[in-house]
């Protein structure tokens, strides 16, 4: 799966949660992530994750 893709899956998982972003969200996003999506490898689906709680 692209970052992009990936990307956009993080954001609206986010958005849906209906919590602030936080630095603390990083370990159960990324659980979703990877039961959702067994494709991702770890270390693309840890990089994206940072960089939709950091903002960018």
């Amino acid at each position: 799966m692209s970052d992009i893709k990936l990307k956009l899956k993080i954001d609206r998982l986010v958005l849906q949660s209906g919590f602030t972003k936080k630095e603390t969200m990083l370990c159960p996003l990324m659980k979703i992530v990877q039961m959702r999506h067994k494709d991702v490898d770890k270390q693309q689906a840890f990089r994206v994750t940072k960089l939709v709680l950091e903002g960018q």
